[in-house]
């Protein structure tokens, strides 16, 4: 039974996902980028916040997961830019699919690299499948360059490099992951604030 809640629990999790990707389209008809982006982390930093507080979690942090979380924070507010911004020239189903998919092909890519991971056969397996969707979302058997390589296009790919640098600095955390997401999710909107213009914020204009 709890097997069962928990699969349709990511169920709806992955229609959520989806679905967000279409209200960043939409929101980006209302508002400016920086101060779009800034008020998404900016909620979820206070949503965290009652979070932790209802689960009633303590908010302490060793230093080197503090340190994490700042360089996280740095990564997730570039990161947030460029897919907004890329979300509003571009496809929103694109954007949502293209990142999923190439993702992880440049995160086993960077940890073969940088931490000699080796690659089984299933994990070639694995990125060969994800490479060969990612290329069929850039519509590669048209050989239209001026598409695959549209500005869109690119910052999909910045924003999948930005992601996997992410999880991979993630991993090396030593405290409970929602009280790390807290201070990530803090730490981005107080970056963020520094280059949002809140004048621009004026929420009774919306409709």
């Amino acid at each position: 039974m709890q097997k069962n809640i928990f699969l349709i629990l990511m169920f709806a999790a992955m229609i959520a996902w989806g679905a967000s990707w279409s209200g960043i389209k939409i929101m980006n008809q209302y508002l400016p980028t920086a101060e779009l982006v800034f008020m998404r982390y900016a909620i979820t930093a206070v949503s965290s916040f009652f979070m932790l507080f209802v689960l009633k979690r303590k908010f302490a942090i060793d230093r080197k997961s503090l340190f994490i979380s700042i360089l996280v924070a740095l990564l997730t507010s570039f990161y947030g830019y460029v897919v907004f911004l890329g979300t509003k020239l571009g496809s929103a189903s694109l954007a949502g699919a293209f990142i999923n998919a190439f993702s992880p092909i440049i995160t086993f890519i960077l940890l073969a690299i940088f931490y000699g991971r080796g690659i089984k056969k299933i994990d070639m397996y694995a990125l060969f499948l994800g490479f060969i969707g990612t290329m069929l979302m850039l519509g590669v058997w048209q050989f239209d360059a001026q598409k695959i390589f549209s500005a869109y296009n690119l910052y999909f790919v910045l924003g999948a490099f930005l992601w996997s640098c992410i999880a991979i600095a993630s991993a090396h955390i030593k405290v409970d992951a929602a009280v790390f997401s807290f201070y990530m999710y803090l730490f981005t909107a107080l970056m963020l604030f520094v280059f949002a213009d809140t004048d621009k914020i004026i929420l009774q204009n919306l409709d």
